[in-house]
C-alpha cells in the first residue's frame, strides 16, 4: 500500500479522490467506487491489491480466454497478451540485429571515432 496522489482532504477525515471521473468522497475506512483506493484516517492510500477483486471474480482463466462479451461479463486477455508478445518479438527481431550491425560498423569500418568527431581543428 502506497500513499496516493491526486486527492484532497475534506472536513474531518473524509477525502476526495480524483483518480477517475467519479471524484468519490470517501469516509475513513472506506473505498471509492473503483475499489482501488482506501481512506485511512484522512489519508488516501493506493492499494497494491487493487486487482484482487477482479481476480477473485474472473479467476486466472481470463489470461487464457479469448472471450470478450461485456453484456455477459465475460472478459479474456489472451488476444491482448498475444499481441503484446508478438509486437515485442517483432521489435526485438528488428532492433537486436540492427544494433549489432551498427556497433560492428563503428568499431571496425567507421573512420570517424567519437573522440575525433568532437575535436575542433583550427
Amino acid at each position: 500500500m502506497h500513499r496516493a496522489m491526486m486527492w484532497e482532504k475534506l472536513n474531518g477525515d473524509r477525502v476526495r479522490c480524483f483518480l477517475c471521473s467519479h471524484h468519490c468522497k470517501i469516509p475513513t475506512g472506506g473505498r471509492g467506487i473503483c475499489q482501488v483506493r482506501e481512506n485511512r484516517e484522512g489519508i488516501l492510500y493506493t492499494l497494491v491489491i487493487g486487482a484482487m477483486p477482479s481476480l477473485k471474480h474472473f479467476g486466472f482463466g481470463f489470461l487464457a480466454s479469448q472471450a470478450w462479451d461485456p453484456a455477459f461479463m465475460e472478459f479474456g486477455a489472451l488476444s491482448s497478451v498475444y499481441g503484446t508478445l508478438v509486437s515485442t518479438a517483432i521489435g526485438m527481431l528488428i532492433a537486436v540485429p540492427l544494433s549489432l550491425v551498427i556497433a560492428l560498423f563503428l568499431v571496425t569500418v567507421g573512420l570517424v571515432t567519437p573522440a575525433s568527431a568532437l575535436r575542433v581543428e583550427h
